[in-house]
């Protein structure tokens, strides 16, 4: 394989773009570290609980957390459509709703660490924790600016010696101006 040096600038400014960007090595750790980390710590609760006991812990916190996450998120629906009823925007409804579709995910996943960061989603006090981290951290990246809905706007010159008039018949104007080009 014969070595381009432009596809080379290219791959390794791509990976360098990569490596830089702290987003894509927190997903990195997450689904490289995580599954062997989740898998250590269920070898050692098989250790000291046993096969049946482990299986039962894996089953029945994927059924409680199904069970849970579909409960609140069908809570936190009602909720978004009653503020949206009354003309409010549901901000943390909103953000707590794909916290909980997030918590049903994480607790249907077998695995201790997963189980517990779930079950936090699913506690109010913890989910405001979560929320106002996450704010802070958009607040920090993320510039917001706003615009008129319509623009600026209209806006009458204050010039003196502009002179706002209206015309009463355009028709008769019509006419004024076809005859003033048929003198030419």
């Amino acid at each position: 394989m014969e070595y381009n040096q432009r596809s080379g600038y290219v791959f390794i400014s791509s990976i360098l773009f990569l490596f830089e960007n702290v987003v894509f090595l927190w997903l990195l750790v997450l689904f490289i570290c995580t599954p062997f980390i989740e898998l250590a710590l269920l070898l050692k609760v098989h250790e000291y609980l046993g096969t049946m006991w482990t299986l039962a812990i894996v089953v029945v916190t994927a059924i409680t957390g199904w069970w849970l996450a579909r409960s609140q998120g069908l809570r936190t629906y009602r909720r978004i459509r009653e503020e949206l009823a009354t003309g409010r925007m549901p901000q943390a409804s909103l953000v707590d709703a794909i916290m909980i579709f997030v918590a049903g995910a994480f607790l249907f996943t077998p695995g201790v660490l997963t189980d517990l960061f779930g079950l936090s989603l699913l506690l109010p006090q913890c989910r405001a924790v979560y929320r106002q981290v996450l704010a802070r951290w958009f607040r920090e990246r993320f510039q917001i600016t706003s615009f008129p809905q319509h623009g600026p706007g209209f806006q009458r010159a204050d010039d003196p010696d502009v002179v706002d008039s209206y015309m009463d018949d355009p028709a008769s104007a019509s006419d004024s101006n076809s005859e003033s080009m048929g003198d030419r």
